[in-house]
């Protein structure tokens, strides 16, 4: 009897090293979510007309925006026509463009997981939020250009940061491990 208690002890602790902590779990769920996210975005809200891009220009800030994308090889303006821009993508800006997204690129990296809530059940799902750090990496060369750098904020601190850009996200438990919560 001693020796079957002893086998069954043994079998529970190597059963125990073999599985992944819920730490790994969870930081393994946040990896996956940045995996299947872009690295960095600029939204470009566009109409299309005479096949050329239109957007509204609004406020200076976005005529500066614009003119610095310009300025990095992404687009070319064409002309203004009240508050609204007419432009065409370069090719560079074409390589980079999706119409949901709009220009989209470089790598979210995880560095760090920092904090979660501890999981619970709602709703019959098992969640948490999760706060963590990541990189941006694969940022190319025209990112990095000064007019982007000077009229994209978010994007120079992104790039210059050292200890990763903090965010947070709701994941829930699934068969599959954890995931990024879609509502």
């Amino acid at each position: 009897m001693l020796r079957w208690l002893s086998i069954v002890a043994l079998f529970s602790l190597v059963s125990l090293g073999c599985s992944e902590s819920e730490d790994e779990k969870i930081r393994t769920g946040v990896a996956k979510h940045l995996d299947g996210v872009h690295g960095y975005c600029f939204e470009l809200p566009t109409i299309s007309k005479n096949g050329h891009l239109r957007t509204h220009i609004n406020a200076p800030e976005k005529d500066a925006k614009l003119r610095a994308l310009e300025a990095a090889g992404i687009l070319t303006i064409n002309g203004r026509e009240g508050n609204e821009a007419s432009f065409d993508l370069t090719d560079l800006g074409k390589s980079i463009y999706t119409r949901d997204d709009g220009l989209c690129f470089g790598k979210k990296v995880l560095k760090s997981v920092d904090n979660y809530t501890t999981p619970a059940t709602s709703s019959g799902r098992r969640a948490t939020t999760v706060s963590y750090s990541y990189a941006l990496e694969n940022a190319p060369k025209w990112a990095q250009h000064q007019a982007i750098l000077e009229n994209f904020p978010n994007l120079r601190r992104d790039l210059a940061t050292s200890k990763g850009v903090h965010d947070t996200v709701v994941l829930i438990d699934t068969k599959n491990g954890w995931v990024k919560d879609l509502h």
